[in-house]
């Protein structure tokens, strides 16, 4: 006999709270969904489904609470919504080299296979539950996972599955299953290494600094491709070779760096599903690193933020900040603003503040960065200290944080600068301030033909979009004409 599922009266009451029908909660939830690269297909017929009692995977059931809440103005959780306790969808697991490889092949399908990897915004911080890994993947829907499919991309079930126990990669070191593990990786790839040498990590290093280096003048679009391909072929099948132990270690990190990276890459590009795949690779192979799995969770706190998920950004920052301690120099501030800011997104202000002045007095007196994973300045500060002062409703004095943080940008960071430069042009125009933000449009418009950014490309349509309600302005009507044409 089947069992009767009994009626959701907490999702039920929320629903008549914001006086919504089920159509309108569907479609809330899809846009929501898109924001996070997750393309849903709900209807009223789910949401009514949902009502009777049936629970939707614990991914979109995060979703659901996030419109509710932001309809509501309060935050919802599933439990408060009776939408918890379905159980996480078993996730077969993978070596990092092999994750490496299906994501590698499916860059080369195109970043439309890509956009299949849903992001997960259950997904927890490495260090959750005491061990260096926990449960990274959270209750489930994590970086594998298709909208109402199994996870897997191109045939390949579980390309980014739940992390693994903290990896020790077959062949660091031990012969045997490793090798045997590097011949197949090898197969089709055209490279072949017969053991993982000293050379190996120095030419790993390397390309982390020039991939680094394109990145931050050029923006990643182009490059990430490239990167893929790399880790999926090189890099993949020198994890995956014998190695002696202090040979495997150095190459596990400088792995790490460019996982790190990759995923960064694939961040600016709005893949987001693949992006939190490769910082789980990253922080996999960075386990034995307390220092280099702190700025990962770092950039990943920085994602979900920009996604609008400032509980999970919230919790991403505090697991980072707990390894404040393994980090040296910059690195340390770096991971201290990020969660100055996402203390502030919550409405924690007071805690922000000191965080702020914390991150402030270790960059002051700091003397060493990563050139990778570190690299903080007093712009990065000053944009750290606006994004505060957003939160705290201080509007003019985040333009004059943000209008700092330009005067010290390094020349090389183009992207950052545009970046900055039309984050300011957004705040100026919720001012009122046509002028000087049609100003700060003009200049990101200098640089933007210079950097290939999906993140640049959609600051430009908003600005678009929020300058035509100003046409009889010369200025807006100027810069809308220059700004004109399709974008990336």
């Amino acid at each position: 006999m089947t069992a009767t599922r009994a009626p959701n009266t907490r999702l039920r009451a929320l629903l008549d709270e914001t006086s919504w029908t089920g159509q309108q909660l569907a479609r809330a939830v899809n846009t929501e969904g898109a924001r996070c690269a997750l393309a849903l297909r709900y209807d009223r017929t789910a949401v009514a489904h949902w009502l009777g009692g049936s629970r939707p995977r614990p991914q979109v059931a995060e979703i659901v609470c996030r419109v509710l809440g932001r309809a509501l103005g309060r935050e919802i959780t599933p439990e408060a919504a009776g939408l918890a306790g379905r159980p996480p969808e078993p996730r077969p697991e993978q070596s990092a080299h092999e994750r490496l490889q299906h994501l590698g092949a499916a860059s080369l399908v195109g970043a439309r296979t890509l956009r299949l990897l849903a992001y997960s915004s259950v997904a927890e911080p490495f260090t959750a539950g005491g061990g260096v890994w926990g449960r990274a993947g959270g209750g489930g829907g994590d970086g594998g996972e298709r909208s109402g499919g199994e996870p897997g991309v191109g045939g390949a079930p579980g390309v980014v599955g739940g992390v693994k126990q903290a990896a020790r990669v077959d062949g660091g070191g031990r012969p045997g299953s490793g090798a045997r593990q590097g011949a197949r990786a090898g197969q089709g790839s055209g490279t072949r290494v017969g053991r993982t040498g000293t050379a190996h990590v120095r030419s790993a290093q390397l390309m982390t600094g020039l991939f680094a280096a394109a990145d931050d003048a050029f923006g990643g679009v182009e490059l990430r491709p490239v990167l893929s391909s790399y880790l999926a072929t090189d890099i993949a099948v020198q994890l995956a070779a014998p190695a002696s132990l202090t040979v495997g270690r150095r190459l596990r990190e400088a792995a790490a760096d460019l996982a790190y990276l990759a995923g960064f890459l694939c961040f600016d590009a709005q893949l987001h599903g693949a992006a939190q795949a490769y910082c789980r690779i990253a922080a996999e192979l960075a386990a034995e690193d307390r220092g280099r799995v702190a700025m990962i969770e770092r950039q990943m706190s920085v994602q979900a933020y920009y996604l609008g998920n400032h509980r999970q950004a919230l919790q991403f920052a505090e697991s980072a900040a707990r390894g404040v301690g393994a980090l040296a120099g910059e690195s340390a501030a770096f991971v201290t603003g990020q969660l100055a800011v996402a203390l502030a997104a919550v409405g924690e202000r007071r805690a922000a503040l000191a965080e702020l002045s914390r991150a402030q007095r270790l960059l002051e007196r700091s003397r060493t960065a990563s050139p990778v994973l570190g690299g903080y300045h007093e712009a990065a500060l000053a944009h750290q200290q606006a994004e505060v002062l957003v939160a705290a409703g201080d509007l003019p004095g985040a333009c004059g944080a943000l209008a700092a943080s330009l005067r010290h940008r390094p020349p090389g960071e183009r992207r950052a600068r545009a970046l900055t430069t039309i984050r300011l042009a957004e705040l100026q125009l919720r001012q009122g301030h046509v002028e000087l933000a049609c100003v700060s449009g003009e200049s990101f418009l200098d640089d933007h033909p210079y950097i290939r950014s999906a993140r640049a490309d959609e600051a430009l349509r908003r600005l678009r979009s929020r300058l035509r309600a100003y046409q009889r302005e010369p200025a807006a009507r100027r810069l809308l004409r220059r700004a004109a044409g399709p974008v990336g």
